[in-house]
Formats: C-alpha cells, structure tokens, sequence
C-alpha cells in the first residue's frame, strides 16, 4: 500500500506530460520537501521551466471516496475544499489562474477552472460534457476532463 504523499507524487508525475503537450514546456512535481528548484518556477504542485509563460497555478488529488454527484448534492463536497487550496495557491505564486486537476483510482482525469477562464481558453470538448457550477461561495467555475482541456491552445499575452 503506498502513503498518501508518494500516491500524491506518483499522479503529479502521471499529469505532467499532459501539461508538457499542452504547454510546451518540461513540467515536475513540486518536492514534497521545501527546497530550491533552480531554472524552475513552481505553480501549485508543479513546477514548470521557467522559459515557459504558464499562467496557471496547478493543485493536483488523486483521492478516494468523492462521487462526480457531489457537486450537485452537496455544500460539502471534498472537491471545493481542494479549490479553496488551489485558489489560495493560485493567489500565493501570483498566477492569474487556478487550475485543479483531480482523480480517483478508475476514473478519467477531471478539470475545475473559472468561468473566465474557460472562456478565455474556449475549450470544445470531444471526450465529455461540460458542467457549469456555482462554488458555494458563489463564484463561477466550469468542470471538465483534463483531455479536453489540453486540446486547447493556451492563448499568448
């Protein structure tokens, strides 16, 4: 049975090169220690190279026990308190947009983003549906599979 950190570690490197395809820049896990990551500027969970103009702070959760109904169920759903931390992250490293990538054992990669980013990005997707949600702290977001979201191009400027 792995912990919970190196399970944490092993989806960050699982991620990676979907961003690097997305992005065009080399990606890596944040260490799970504070240290210095010279050449690379870290965004959430993941560290990108520092050439790279990568406006988002990326949270990623491999966790167990969440059901997609959550987000029209409950108030509570473990998902919005991963958001509260991305945002937080998002705000620390100042980038302009959160960007939380979540899954379970079994399931397709999942997307949380503001609305506005969204449409910034305009997204069309191919392999699921789109939902628009309202945090219960009522700010917009949209929810989608990490596979369509990569198909984007990240627009420049």
């Amino acid at each position: 049975m792995t912990n919970g950190n190196e399970k944490g570690q092993k989806y960050m490197r699982a991620v990676c090169p979907h961003l690097e395809r997305w992005a065009g820049c080399r990606f890596k896990p944040r260490p799970t220690i504070v240290e210095p990551l010279d050449g690379w500027d870290v965004k959430g969970d993941l560290a990108c190279a520092s050439t790279a103009n990568f406006p988002f702070s990326v949270e990623c959760k491999k966790v167990e026990g969440w059901e997609l109904t959550g987000l029209f169920e409950s108030q509570k759903w473990p998902v919005w308190a991963w958001w509260e931390q991305c945002t937080a992250q998002a705000r620390a490293s100042k980038s302009r947009h959160p960007l939380l990538i979540f899954s379970a054992n079994g399931r397709k990669n999942y997307v949380l983003v503001r609305r506005a980013t969204f449409a910034w990005l305009k997204p069309q997707p191919a392999y699921g549906p789109i939902a628009h949600v309202q945090h219960p702290r009522r700010e917009a977001l949209v929810l989608l599979l990490l596979d369509d979201l990569v198909r984007t191009t990240i627009p420049r400027g």
